[in-house]
């Protein structure tokens, strides 16, 4: 993949691709980190699938918001397409092939609820709208 992310910076001067982690308060220092890079080019981040969500409805009193979300409470106009790999074993060297889920697909609220808001203590969502813009979903190759 990295390979790949170089290759596709090369051929595209105009997109910024940028790795970044953190020990403590991770979040906090993610969004603060990518919010000094400049903002007149896209920026191609690759976050894990709940540091994706811009909205969050916790039911505990210790939820924070995660990079996505302090970034639009920031401002930014941030587009999450966290990606779902489906549970299931594929066969003997059969491959996986993804597949866009638009965030308007009803799929993509099922999606949604039953893999990241299934993992945190947060209310599942009545609606993908603020939360995602869609999903790639890697399934086993037909």
């Amino acid at each position: 993949m990295i390979d790949y992310l170089a290759k596709l910076k090369s051929r595209l001067p105009c997109l910024e691709i940028e790795a970044t982690d953190a020990d403590q308060d991770r979040d906090e220092h993610m969004a603060s980190r990518l919010e000094k890079f400049q903002s007149d080019k896209p920026i191609l981040v690759l976050l894990g699938g709940l540091h994706t969500l811009k909205k969050v409805k916790w039911t505990v009193k210790s939820g924070e918001p995660f990079v996505a979300e302090i970034l639009v409470n920031h401002g930014f106009r941030v587009s999450s397409y966290p990606q779902r790999w489906l549970p299931e074993r594929c066969e003997n060297g059969q491959g996986r092939s993804s597949r866009y889920v638009n965030a308007d697909d009803p799929k993509a609220l099922t999606i949604l609820n039953e893999s990241l808001m299934s993992l945190i203590n947060a209310k599942r969502h009545r609606s993908t709208k603020d939360v995602i813009d869609g999903f790639v979903v890697w399934e086993c190759n037909s």
